[in-house]
């Protein structure tokens, strides 16, 4: 009986909540599961979990995942105290730096290329930490020399994505971990050249070999395969993560398996995600309610859902086009916005778990007195507080409610497009635009539609609305499409000047430009236009036959001459 209940507890002590639970979120076999769907059923995998689910993903787990760290800084009079110089003043800072990304683009840039750099280190960090807790927690010896070379096997991973983003060529949208296509923030790439980047990767990726090989030699000898078990499993889904698909620069091969080729690789990502977000959550509940009941584990988990939707839903809403902003969701907003609030959660991750030298902790922290560590707190609450309290929760229950209606929103606006539900869709995009999500591309389409129906007055007021949330190229394009039903010329040209000015990439306005300029008898200007056309989209057809018909007529003028 005695030596039962010594394994029973000896066999506690090794997990955290339990043999299943540990396994399937903190050693990411969740994860795992999907990965191999995906390689075996990617097709069935994806229809039945489409990417427009991806909103209500990052709602459900990505939400309380940054939500977790606010609490761990925010929660209590002790915490805020104890974190104020990174709670307060790199906070104002982050903040700072938000507003000013919006109205200046090069700002906004650098603080993506900071996400997309560090975000990656961000789960090679946890991933590590996790791999060592399982070991400690099964007496397996973590000496200097193992943990040297757990962690270069782990680091070297890292700098595989790290070669593979700032890349030249295509490496750096293989490498992206966040699709910024169509924003006005764009990616600052270091620029390594190939003929560095490519002999680097490769040393980088035979020392990542050797490293990984010691390590794990190193820890089967310190105890016995099934205790490292779990370690090997992190081990596993960290080059899944992020060797593999980094290696696709130098193993262009690995792009048959699906989760790794192009045109899959954000839906492959959103698993990534959901595995980070589920290993944050099991480790952080685990230490911050590690005495409470289920009960309490699960207001924890409600309150860092609340805190986490609001540090992420708030500054869209204050900063929507209709309010503070001028930038639209959808043409960056929402990017800064997911960028800045990664920022922000990398560094306070960072103060909570790896301030391990206690002078730097002190000088950075301050002490904890006996009061800080929590004696007194419920006495020191007065009535005021506890009202301002319930207050503050209530306010992010409905912040909640919002986004939870923008989701649905979006989820439904998409499938009403894809089904040619008209009425749904407008409704969809009427309904989002109450909730600061309106958007100058929804306008476009919406125009566009009501153009090719016939109703110009509609076509008209949805143009306008664009074009107030923000001009784009294509905005401009309508305005010269329309502009040409009116029979105005000189505008539309002008229109489609506009369009070419926002954007030399359109071959739809150097075409369309062209056909005016043609129009005019102005052959020389229309036929650079159509040229650049062609250049810009070979072989379309409409711009290669009236690229041939001008080239006729000019030919003829000049053998006329």
């Amino acid at each position: 009986m005695g030596a039962a209940v010594k394994r029973k507890s000896e066999d506690v002590s090794r997990w955290l909540f339990g043999p299943a639970t540990d396994l399937m979120l903190g050693c990411g076999l969740v994860y795992l599961a999907f990965f191999v769907a995906q390689v075996v059923a990617g097709p069935a995998l994806r229809s039945a979990l489409p990417l427009t689910l991806l909103p209500f993903v990052t709602l459900i787990l990505g939400a309380p995942h940054y939500g977790a760290t606010l609490l761990r800084v925010y929660a209590t009079r002790a915490d805020r105290r104890h974190h104020f110089f990174f709670g307060v003043w790199v906070s104002l800072l982050v903040a700072v730096a938000f507003v000013t990304g919006l109205h200046v683009p090069i700002v906004g840039s650098a603080l993506l290329t900071l996400y997309l750099t560090w975000s990656p280190w961000h789960y090679t960090a946890q991933n590590y930490g996790v791999a060592v807790l399982f070991l400690r927690r099964r007496g397996i010896e973590v000496d200097p020399s193992t943990r040297r070379w757990l962690r270069s096997s782990f680091n070297l991973s890292y700098l595989l994505v790290f070669l593979s983003l700032h890349g030249t060529g295509m490496a750096t949208q293989q490498a992206a971990i966040e699709s910024y296509e169509g924003s006005i923030y764009s990616l600052l790439s270091l620029g390594i050249p190939t003929d560095v980047r490519d002999p680097l990767m490769y040393l980088t990726l035979a020392a990542y070999l050797g490293c990984t090989v010691a390590a794990l030699l190193q820890i089967t000898r310190a105890g016995t395969l099934r205790a490292a078990a779990p370690t090997f499993a992190i081990v596993v889904v960290q080059a899944i993560w992020f060797l593999l698909p980094a290696s696709i620069v130098i193993w262009s091969d690995l792009e048959r398996v699906e989760p790794f080729a192009s045109q899959y690789r954000t839906y492959a990502f959103m698993w990534v995600a959901v595995g980070h977000f589920l290993q944050y959550l099991w480790i952080t509940t685990y230490y911050a309610a590690a005495s409470e009941s289920p009960k309490g584990r699960a207001i924890h988990l409600g309150k860092a859902l609340l805190a986490g939707i609001s540090i992420w839903t708030v500054p869209t809403l204050i900063f929507a086009p209709d309010l503070l902003g001028s930038l639209p969701y959808d043409l960056g907003l929402g990017l800064l916005a997911a960028s800045v609030v990664n920022l922000h959660h990398f560094i306070l991750d960072g103060v909570i778990w790896r301030l391990r030298d206690d002078r730097i902790a002190r000088l950075l922290l301050g002490p904890r007195t006996d009061r800080e560590n929590g004696l007194g707190e419920a006495a020191a609450r007065s009535p005021a507080r506890k009202w301002a309290g319930v207050a503050g929760w209530t306010l992010a229950g409905i912040v909640l409610l919002v986004s939870l209606l923008d989701d649905w929103e979006a989820f439904a606006g998409n499938r009403a497009g894809e089904t040619g539900d008209l009425a749904r869709f407008e409704l969809a995009v009427e309904r989002r635009a109450w909730l600061g999500r309106d958007s100058p591309d929804l306008r476009l389409l919406l125009g566009a539609r009501a153009m090719q129906s016939g109703d110009l007055e509609r076509a008209h007021r949805e143009l306008d609305r664009g074009m107030r949330l923000r001009p784009t190229a294509d905005l401009w394009r309508l305005e010269g499409e329309l502009a040409e039903l009116a029979g105005d010329h000189d505008r539309a040209l002008a229109a489609f000047e506009s369009a070419i000015a926002l954007d030399p990439e359109s071959a739809p306005a150097y075409y369309q430009s062209g056909l005016q300029l043609a129009n005019r008898g102005r052959l020389d200007e229309a036929l650079e236009r159509l040229e650049r056309a062609n250049a810009l989209w070979p072989d379309h057809p409409p711009i290669r036959e009236l690229l041939l018909e001008l080239r006729a007529r000019h030919d003829a003028a000049r053998g006329a001459d």
